[in-house]
């Protein structure tokens, strides 16, 4: 979670009255689609995590009757996909529900009187994402829906602390948002998981303080993102995707290109103030990996919040031979929880292969001649430089191979030379007046690493060497001829709806179990209950049906 804007009304006190608006206060989206799905046992929605935090609610009648108001848009979205996917299999189960997410409705109408009481009014705009689906620049996903808009100006009308909670697994239109003369605060929860409300209220009353960071550069407007007109159904081709961007992707084409940015890559507010000094950029001796040591001092300078705070580390390299990005990050740190007045010393070591940049020519990491700017702060945008590392002789680092060879021709975004020339003049003029130390650096190559064999690995290629073809065929394939119909999100039959399995095959002869395989990062997606024949081994469910939504889109339940 990252808290993007705060003017004061930030943490609240537990048992103060609220209003609390948007679908996601009740429906709070956990996770995200395909992989990124679990079978949840419950999900702890905002409305339930602030309601067991102590709040009241001036507008509860609303949040009841949109509760009621959900449920019947759920079946009823329910029935029309049943229907949509009768006689489809496998993998076109997936793309018909990829291709038919489920819309958040509109609650009932907002009345003056829901304010009554309440220190802020809260509102809760959620998307769904994930895996088997792209997002669309369109009202409802990437910008916000004309309910929304009017819902927002509304509560700025007649509310004085607005807070704007984006519930969303990617980034969303803020320039309608930003614009509200009463928003006073604005926070990013992506996908919080089940117990997401209630870590959202430990959030929002200081139980626990803020301190996390965007992975992501916050646009002010969709078509400043490199290739923004190309992504997927844009161009009307989502068979074929060219990576145009080449290296400039993210905070590096922003940073490199001059883009004016909403939020920064990196930037995250906290409740308290932190100092970052001391900073020092060292070259050790007796140091076998030849990594750049990086140290800084970080001061809670808050009166009364602990806190923690990350120091970020990036280098600008040389415009001589390839070309480069303005700015990369090559290294960072959080520090532990500080209270007020505390500091702590972060040492951050930093590999020579952050510092390189990759040759197709020579198919190797080299570090060429010239000087490489240190900057250290706690975003891609709020940095100071630090030390200038200074190459005489280009260092070849790391040798490669070259197994990926393009297939078609591939136009890759480039920079202006003009521009790239420019900011490097700039930063060198900086670092010039202002006496930035300069240290000679000339690390060796990197020593390639002769591989062993573990214990375990000569156990495994021995066992190997023993199994027949079909024995060998049967632990690549899994158990997917086994009632299930299909080798994706619910080929499990040892554990029911895990993404697939290895074979039982081995466990008579050699007393190797099958091994369950998870399915992305969200955890292990099973069924949350089904039958099975205890003579067959059978399991009576109906496959990927029961393995999406919590069995929801399931026509039987099993006990």
């Amino acid at each position: 979670m990252v808290l993007l804007k705060n003017e004061g009304i930030l943490p609240l006190k537990k048992g103060e009255t609220i209003a609390l608006w948007g679908g996601g206060a009740v429906a709070t989206v956990k996770g995200g689609t395909g992989s990124g799905d679990v079978n949840e046992r419950e999900v702890v929605s905002i409305y339930r995590g602030l309601a067991e935090a102590g709040f009241n609610f001036s507008n509860k009648e609303w949040l009841d009757g949109y509760a009621r108001i959900y449920q019947e848009e759920r079946l009823s979205w329910r029935d029309m996909l049943r229907k949509k996917l009768e006689g489809a299999i496998g993998i076109q189960v997936l793309n018909i529900y990829a291709e038919n997410t489920f819309q958040m409705p509109a609650g009932e109408a907002m009345k003056p009187g829901d304010f009554e009481g309440a220190k802020a009014a809260l509102y809760v705009i959620s998307r769904k994402a994930g895996e088997g689906a792209d997002r669309f620049q369109e009202p409802g996903d990437y910008y916000l829906s004309e309910q929304e808009k009017a819902d927002l100006r509304y509560l700025s009308e007649h509310c004085e602390n607005v807070v704007v909670i984006i519930n969303a697994g990617g980034l969303i239109d803020l320039n309608e948002i930003l614009d509200l003369p009463n928003l006073k605060g604005l926070l990013s929860i992506v996908q919080p998981g089940m117990e997401g409300g209630h870590a959202l209220a430990d959030f929002l009353t200081g139980e626990t303080v803020p301190s996390g960071k965007l992975t992501d550069t916050w646009a002010k407007d969709y078509f400043d993102y490199p290739g923004a007109a190309d992504y997927s159904h844009m161009n009307g081709n989502i068979d074929k995707e060219y990576y145009n961007e080449g290296i400039y992707v993210g905070y590096r084409y922003f940073d490199s290109f001059d883009k004016e940015v909403e939020y920064p890559f990196g930037f995250g507010l906290s409740y308290t103030q932190f100092s970052i000094y001391g900073t020092k950029v060292e070259l050790p001796e007796n140091n076998d990996r030849q990594d750049v040591r990086v140290s800084a001092v970080v001061k809670n300078r808050g009166t009364v919040y602990s806190g923690k705070e990350v120091v970020q580390v990036y280098v600008t390299c040389p415009q001589t031979g390839m070309e480069k990005e303005y700015k990369r990050l090559c290294g960072f740190a959080k520090t532990r929880v500080l209270k007020p007045g505390e500091e702590q010393m972060l040492v951050i070591d930093i590999d020579p292969r952050s510092l390189s940049s990759y040759s197709e020519k020579d198919h190797a990491w080299i570090l060429e001649p010239g000087k490489y700017g240190i900057w250290i702060g706690n975003s891609s945008r709020d940095v100071s430089l630090e030390t200038v590392l200074e190459v005489k002789e280009p260092v070849n680092l790391e040798k490669t191979e070259h197994i990926c060879p393009l297939k078609e021709s591939l136009q890759e975004l480039s920079c202006p030379a003009g521009l790239r020339t420019q900011k490097e003049h700039a930063w060198l003029k900086e670092a010039e007046e202002k006496k930035i130390p300069v240290l000679a650096f000339s690390p060796e190559p990197v020593k390639k690493q002769i591989w062993t064999e573990s214990g375990y690995e000569k156990k495994a290629r021995e066992l190997v060497q023993k199994l027949t073809d079909e024995e060998l065929t049967a632990m690549v394939i899994g158990e997917i001829s086994k009632g299930q119909g299909q080798a994706l999100g619910s080929a499990g039959s040892m554990v029911p709806g895990s993404a697939g399995e290895t074979s039982g095959i081995l466990k008579e002869k050699y007393g190797i179990p099958g091994v369950a395989m998870a399915d992305g990062p969200a955890g292990l997606r099973l069924i949350r209950s089904y039958e099975v024949d205890k003579k067959t081994g059978n399991i009576y469910s109906e496959g990927i049906l029961d393995a999406l939504e919590g069995g929801f889109l399931a026509s039987v339940k099993f006990h």
